[in-house]
This record gives structure tokens, C-alpha cells and sequence, in this order.
């Protein structure tokens, strides 16, 4: 049967109004998608499978969960940036945005504690975020820590967000604070990159990037004017860390080392520190040298930086003794001189007095000292004059020095009376311990850390042990305190690092005897991990909360102005292990 021409039309018409009706559809669809854009999602809308905000930083309350890890926004780009030549700073309130926890007053001051400074250092000029500024954010760690985290951050206010530049920001974890943050991981600078090399003026050597993140101000240096490169801009010398730094974008700072021909090791922790390593030169008479010697700077019981550089040698003392492939001399103290001819403050006096022999596995004990003519023919220090006229240090590994740990005594806690197995490892070995440590200590542990322990059938207040531990480095964060303050100055920190008062009073009656010589004192805590790196601890069952404190300290014979650790004093919260020492000195 065939269709009339009017029915024809009809159908047609129909098809027509279907098209229609389709596409009306999907511009509504479209508009209605669009127009989130503008507004914030309900927080179903956001979620993954497994309820985790994707898309924006999740507030902190009782109907929601804090992620554990970071939220990431992979958007790419390049940024054209105005930077500031005086950069201004702002306070940590306009990085928190308070509406999120307006309800928890708590957690609002915490915050606002981990934000050390907020530097405004450009204008974004194009891209994305353009007219957004761009900040330095200095963001405190957990406990106490050698450096900040270094957040290189854009305020979209736009969307409502704060966005991290990955790529040039420094951080150890996800803290409270990062999880507001949304972190980019492709976004570039234009121009970021600072010069590969630079050569040194009237000289053969040339200085190498190191690979760090910039995030330090310039101003927070105590630099010395090199020399000029690119025509206007300036090299600097730091002598703390014996490397050499540019000023760049938003006044921070870009590292340098002095490029060695004879030294031959892979350099480390972003491209600094250099390992132990055998030094290339022949000695006199030919020999290859096949000794391995420590290449970076020392301080106080451990080392960092790019080298170590010493300012009070004597010439005359020194003689040659090899040469490198390049005419390179290198120079060791004159093996005639006697250590009783030796005053405190030469560097001979100090080395030989502060190296470690070791200890015997089997018995414990510390290995005794080569005799000092022994020391020193074995050449324990080389030196060698760079190409501004500096004398750079070389220990041999022989001979470097150890901290020795004071008197750290352990405390238990469990909620019930419990047996406990403690094990502590320093890398130096143990000195002497009480109870008898043996393989490790085995006790029935009361709440109040009264210890039965399982070998002798004696009861202690704490395990107590002293050891050596090698390489770390004595903070540049402290406080200089005055002789007389000492004990009343260590009864505040020491509640603040998370200390009772009876653990204070047993930690002041050991170590504030052992500072009374000089009228000030630089005091300082070496953070909890690295005091887990030079005496590993385990305590069986684990404990919830472990508190390690550990004091390092040296002498002054006038004031200095330092820069305090940055402290957030840590929770006890159900089985808690807590251990303080410290490092003894001469």
C-alpha cells in the first residue's frame, strides 16, 4: 500500500520535529554542564568510586573525611611571570581559606602556626591564571626539621583554589596544610631555568648547577661578592656551605659547585654533597692515590654543603705532597710537628682529638687511637688551594670524627603492664649500657615506665645507653642562650619537644652540668629522623607514639644571632615510647 502525497509531508514534518527535539535537548544539556563551571559542585558530584575529592581540597568536618593524599590537577602550560624585585610579604591568613573550618577554632590557629612566611614574589602575565599572583610559601614540618617546606604557590581566585607549581616546589610529605592545596605537576615558568655552567673569569674551572629546587630568599645568606657573569649579574660565594649562588627569579637562589678535575665520586642530595670518594692524584714518587677521603663541609659532628674550606692555615706548616693530572698541588701538614706543640685552636689539635677508631664488634669496645706520629704521617688531611686563592679540606675516612651519643635513656609507656622487646643501633656501636644490653633489651614495662628486666631480675626507670652515631649535621636553627639561663631556658624547650617534667628534670641533672665553661651557649635538637638514621630504634609491639630528643650544643664566647627551630610539640597518645640524649663534646 503506498502513501499519499499528504502523508508524505506529514512524516516528514515529524522527522523534523524529532531532529529538533534532539538538538534542543543537548544545548540544554550543554548549557546546564557549562554553567557548573561557575558554581561549586555538590560534593556527591565530586567524588571517585572510592569517595575521595578529586577536584577540590575536601574541608575538614564531621561529615567528611581528609584525603590522604594530595589532590593534582594536571593542566599544562607555560607561565609568563612579572617578578617583583622587592618581593612584600603577607600573612599566613591568606593561604588558609578559614571558611572551611569555621567551626573548629583549633585547627584554624594550627594552620596558621605552619605557615612560617608568605612572600609575594610576581604577577602571572599570561596563561591560565593570568593576573593571579604567585607567592613563596614557607610551610613548617611536623616535630622539628633542618629545613621548611617550600611551596611555590598561585592564588586562583578565580576557582577558588591554591595551586602548587610542583616543579619547583620542595616538600618531605602531604602535612595538614598541603592537603588544602591542588598541586600542578606540569605548569612551567618561561625563562625559569638558570645557566648549566658558568665559567670562572681568568681561569680554567667552571661552576656546575647544582640540581635544587630554588626556594631560600637571597636574603636569608650571609654572601660574598665573586664575580660578575651574563654581563650585569652577579656570582656569590657562600662560606657556610662552600658553594657558590646566583640570585634568580622572585630573590631566590640557584646553587653552584666548584667543578674539580681529580675529584671523581657522584654527587648526591639534589646534586651537593659529594660521597667519600678516592681523590685522583699521584702522590710523591708516582703512586696512584687509592685513599678515600671525605670531600664536604664539616659541622659539627657531621657534614653538608658543596666543600669544606678552612681560613686559619698556616703556609709554613704545610708541605706538598702530590700533584694532580693538571698541575693541581696538594699539600698535608709537615709530618715533623709534635701534639704537644699544638694549642686547642689548630686544626691538627681538634681532627686528631675528635676522630673515631671504631669499636670491636665482639667485646663492645672502642678500638684505641693511633699514636699522633702514626696520625700524621697517614696524611689525614690534604688540602688544595681553589681558583680564588681558598684552601678546601680533605679528610681521609680513616680518620673522621663521630658524635658520641650522651647518656640517651629510654622510657616506656604501655597503657597495661606488657612485656617489651627494645632494640637501639647506633652506626658506631654501643659504649656501655644498663641494664646489659646484649642481643637487646627484654622487660616487663609498668604505665609509669617502672622496667623489670627479664635478664638480671632487676627493676630500672629507663634503659640507658651511650654509643657513637656518624654522620649528621649539627642544625643552623637554635638558640643562643645565656650560661645562667641554660637550666631554666632547657625546662621550657623541653616541655615544648614533648618532654614530662620528671624526663626534664633527669635530662638537666645530666647535661647542664656539662655547660658551665663558656657565657653563651648555641643550643639545638637534631630532627627525630635523622637521629633515626645514626641510632635506629625498635621497640616490639610498636609503640603509637615515639618522642626521640636529642640535644646538640657548642660554646660561644659572645652572642650570635640565630634562627629558632621551628617547634609543634608532639602528642602522647596510647603506648608511648620517650628517649632523650645528646651529643658530648670536649
Amino acid at each position: 500500500m503506498f502513501a499519499t502525497t499528504k502523508e508524505k509531508v506529514y512524516f516528514i514534518v515529524l522527522i523534523v520535529l524529532g531532529v529538533l527535539l534532539v538538538v534542543s535537548n543537548a544545548v540544554t544539556v550543554y548549557f546546564l554542564v557549562s554553567q557548573n563551571d561557575d558554581v561549586l559542585p555538590n560534593q556527591e558530584d565530586l567524588t571517585n568510586d572510592q569517595g575521595v575529592n578529586t577536584d577540590v581540597p575536601v574541608p575538614n568536618n564531621e561529615d567528611q573525611n581528609e584525603p590522604d593524599t594530595i589532590v593534582e590537577d594536571n593542566t599544562s602550560g607555560q607561565l609568563e611571570v612579572e617578578w617583583f624585585e622587592f618581593p612584600a610579604n603577607d600573612t599566613a591568613k591568606n593561604f588558609i581559606p578559614y571558611t572551611w573550618y569555621s567551626g573548629d577554632e583549633a585547627k584554624q590557629r594550627e594552620l596558621t602556626q605552619m605557615v612560617g612566611s608568605s612572600t609575594k614574589a610576581g604577577q602571572i602575565t599570561s596563561g591560565q591564571f593570568n593576573n593571579s599572583p604567585i607567592y613563596l610559601v614557607e610551610v613548617y614540618p611536623d616535630g622539628i626539621g633542618f629545613s621548611n617546606d617550600y611551596f611555590w604557590l598561585i592564588d586562583d581566585q578565580e576557582n577558588n583554589q591554591l595551586v602548587v607549581l610542583d616543579k619547583y616546589s620542595t616538600y618531605s610529605g602531604v602535612t595538614e596544610l598541603s592537603k588544602l592545596f591542588v598541586f600542578n605537576k606540569d605548569l612551567t615558568i618561561k625563562n625559569w631555568d638558570a645557566p648549566e655552567t658558568i665559567n670562572i673569569p681568568g681561569s680554567s674551572y667552571k661552576l656546575v648547577r647544582a640540581e635544587m629546587r630554588s626556594v631560600r630568599l637571597i636574603s636569608s645568606y650571609n654572601l660574598t661578592r665573586q664575580f660578575k657573569y651574563n654581563n650585569d649579574d652577579y656570582v656569590y660565594w657562600d662560606q657556610n656551605s662552600g658553594c657558590f649562588i646566583i640570585k634568580r627569579q622572585g630573590n631566590t637562589v640557584q646553587d653552584y659547585y666548584l667543578d674539580v678535575e681529580f675529584m671523581t665520586g657522584n654527587r648526591e642530595s639534589g646534586g651537593l654533597a659529594l660521597t667519600n670518594q678516592i681523590l685522583k692524584f699521584r702522590w710523591n714518587g708516582g703512586a696512584n692515590n687509592d685513599k678515600e677521603y671525605e670531600t664536604t663541609r664539616m659541622t659539627g659532628c657531621g657534614s653538608a654543603g658543596c666543600y669544606s674550606y678552612v681560613t686559619n692555615l698556616k703556609e709554613s706548616e704545610l708541605i706538598k705532597v702530590g700533584e694532580t693530572a693538571t698541575d693541581g698541588i696538594l699539600y698535608a701538614y709537615n709530618t715533623n710537628i709534635k701534639f704537644e706543640d699544638l694549642d686547642k685552636g689548630h686544626r691538627l689539635w681538634s681532627s686528631y682529638k675528635s676522630y673515631y677508631p671504631g669499636y670491636d664488634e665482639e667485646s663492645g669496645e672502642t678500638l684505641e687511637k693511633d699514636n699522633f706520629a702514626n696520625y700524621l704521617s697517614d696524611y689525614p688531611l690534604l688540602y688544595w688551594k681553589d681558583p680564588f686563592g681558598r684552601w678546601m679540606e680533605f679528610i681521609y675516612i680513616k680518620y673522621q670524627p663521630a658524635v658520641e651519643c650522651g647518656k640517651p635513656v629510654i622510657y616506656l609507656y604501655p597503657e597495661e603492664d606488657m612485656n617489651i622487646d627494645v632494640k637501639v643501633e647506633p652506626t658506631g656501636g654501643i659504649k656501655i649500657s644498663e641494664p646489659n644490653y646484649g642481643d637487646g633489651w627484654s622487660v616487663k614495662a609498668s604505665t609509669d615506665s617502672q622496667l623489670f628486666n627479664l635478664s638480671d631480675k632487676k627493676t630500672y626507670p629507663y634503659l640507658f645507653w651511650e654509643g657513637y652515631g656518624y654522620k649528621y649535621t649539627q642544625p643552623d636553627k637554635g638558640y643562643v642562650v645565656k650560661q645562667a639561663e641554660v637550666k631554666p631556658f632547657l625546662m621550657h624547650i623541653l616541655g615544648q619537644l614533648g618532654l614530662s617534667e620528671k624526663e626534664t628534670a633527669d635530662f638537666n641533672e645530666f647535661w647542664v652540668p656539662k655547660m658551665q665553661e663558656k657565657p653563651y651557649y648555641f643550643i639545638t635538637f637534631l630532627p627525630q629522623t635523622e637521629f633515626d638514621k645514626i641510632a635506629p630504634l625498635t621497640v616490639t609491639p610498636k609503640a603509637d607514639t615515639t618522642i626521640r630528643v636529642f640535644m646538640d650544643y657548642k660554646g660561644l664566647d659572645e652572642w650570635q644571632n640565630v634562627e629558632p627551630l621551628n617547634i609543634r610539640t608532639p602528642k602522647r597518645n596510647g603506648f608511648t615510647v620517650v628517649e632523650w640524649g645528646g651529643a658530648l663534646h670536649d
